[in-house]
């Protein structure tokens, strides 16, 4: 894209520190009452996951996700 501007920058991680990509899926996800999950509360919840298995924190994130929506449809994600 012609117009688009990106910038690059270094960080060390160390010992205990996590690294997270995801889309914006998470944090868009939307429960009943039209309230998302949020940025904080995903940061939040991700910090508690440090010393756990990827696949753990995969499986759990799906769970948290399903019981904050609760029965609202997904989204586009």
């Amino acid at each position: 894209m012609e117009d688009s501007q990106y910038s690059s920058g270094e960080l060390v991680l160390e010992p205990g520190d996590m690294l997270a990509r995801f889309s914006d899926g998470i944090p868009e996800t939307q429960n009943l009452d039209d309230d998302e999950y949020g940025d904080e509360k995903f940061k939040h919840w991700l910090a508690g996951q440090r010393a756990q298995p990827l696949q753990k924190i995969f499986d759990d994130l799906q769970q948290e996700l399903s019981a904050f929506r609760g029965d609202a449809p997904l989204g586009d994600d």
